[in-house]
């Protein structure tokens, strides 16, 4: 269940003084979805997990039968850090049918800065990570979990570099 209530950011340690942690909290879905009880318990129709942050394959689970894979882990990262960036979730309405439609359907509004962050603009590397994360086709988000976060670490590298270049 990756969503932003569940990513915490840990103080550094004594042994890392200068490196903060960012650790993924509440594995109880996780862990409950790949028992065969859990399976075979569920309603069907019902939804496991947090709809806000599951991506459009998870809607259609029930109805095609389909596998899930680790593409809607990196949907919900890739909302998770747009409600980072902009302060709000990119798909919110009040109602679960609007909610669930525009989610399979519309593309998420442009990412717009929350004005707290004090940023000119969102690095276009992060934006692309955040577009192609949100992309309705799993297969058109990144391989794995592990190419999305190589994609991560060299959009920090380079925004480390364009911030040493400015002092």
């Amino acid at each position: 269940d990756v969503k932003p209530e569940n990513i915490f950011i840990c103080a550094p340690s004594q042994a890392e003084p200068d490196i903060c942690r960012v650790k993924l909290i509440d594995f109880g879905i996780a862990k409950e979805l790949y028992t065969h009880a859990m399976l075979e318990s569920t309603a069907t129709g019902m939804f496991v997990g947090t709809v806000r942050t599951m991506s459009p394959e998870c809607f259609l689970r029930w109805s095609e039968d389909r596998p899930l894979s680790g593409a809607v882990d990196q949907w919900a990262l890739g909302v998770s850090l747009y409600v980072c960036l902009a302060g709000r979730l990119p798909f919110d309405p009040p109602a679960l049918a609007v909610l669930v439609a525009q989610i399979e359907s519309e593309p998420p509004p442009p990412l717009r800065l929350h004005p707290r962050l004090q940023l000119d603009r969102t690095p276009p590397e992060i934006e692309e990570i955040i577009r192609r994360s949100l992309e309705k086709r799993p297969q058109d988000r990144y391989l794995s979990m592990r190419h999305m976060a190589l994609a991560l670490r060299a959009a920090r590298r380079k925004a480390v570099v364009h911030l040493a270049a400015q002092l």
